[in-house]
């Protein structure tokens, strides 16, 4: 049996797997003309680990708040935590649109969406913004586009 070619893998050429996705929805944000196509990539592992923190952190200051508020916390230490959280309404998100958001964040490449504009995205075109998260998730699983020289 063949084993791994590491001397071939390492002089391969690896770049991001990009794919489009329609969005007709905000075809109106769009020139006239101009098709609503999105350009998302796969994420690399340190992407994909801030994938996985930003769920985290999210999961852990909703906790922290309910045990601070269940707790009897002062205002002071209720509005601190608050402040973590003020980016999601104050109360925190359920973990999978956190790790959407983060994910739309980091794969979006034409057009770039930052995290204000991906939750704006998210209430205005929820299908459409599930729809991006999906297909880099996709492309993230197919890795990069591996060429061996």
């Amino acid at each position: 049996m063949a084993g791994f070619d590491t001397t071939a893998f390492m002089n391969a050429e690896v770049s991001r797997r990009t794919d489009t996705v329609t969005l007709a929805t905000l075809a109106v944000f769009f020139p006239e003309g101009e098709n609503p196509i999105f350009t998302v990539q796969n994420l690399t592992a340190p992407e994909i680990a801030q994938v996985r923190e930003a769920v985290a952190k999210n999961a852990a200051a909703r906790r922290a708040l309910l045990k601070a508020e269940k707790e009897g916390a002062t205002e002071e230490i209720l509005a601190a935590i608050r402040t973590l959280l003020a980016a999601t309404g104050g109360k925190g998100v359920p973990d999978e649109y956190a790790r959407y958001l983060k994910l739309v964040t980091l794969g979006c490449v034409d057009p770039a969406i930052d995290h204000e504009t991906a939750k704006r995205l998210a209430k205005a075109a929820p299908v459409g913004f599930e729809s991006l998260a999906v297909k880099i998730l996709t492309l993230t699983g197919l890795g990069g586009d591996v060429k061996k020289k």
